[in-house]
């Protein structure tokens, strides 16, 4: 056995989680109104502070020009609600 055998199961994405997944950097590119030259990542990561969510979802916008600017919403990607989207899009835009 492989010392990575047991996070093979943890690696792979489902085409749900993944379908999930472009469908919020869709709707975040579509708020922020992104260019050609503009970029936007979003990361699911999980935290073991004591102080943390569990797991927060990070975006990541890089538009030309400027310095790149995050988000934290304290909840999976899967469960982003709207109005978490909205907020995120108001921070990002006004941080310019």
């Amino acid at each position: 056995m492989s010392l990575l055998a047991g996070f093979r199961g943890l690696c792979k994405r489902p085409a749900e989680e993944a379908g999930r997944r472009a469908a919020l950097k869709a709707r975040l590119s579509e708020k922020l109104a992104l260019g050609e030259d503009d970029a936007i990542t979003i990361s699911e990561i999980v935290c073991h502070d004591p102080g943390c969510p569990g797991v927060e979802t990070v975006i990541l916008l890089m538009r030309a020009g400027e310095q790149p600017r995050a988000y934290k919403i304290s909840a999976a990607f899967a469960e982003v609600r709207e109005d978490e989207i909205d907020e995120a899009c108001r921070e990002l835009a006004g941080a310019a």
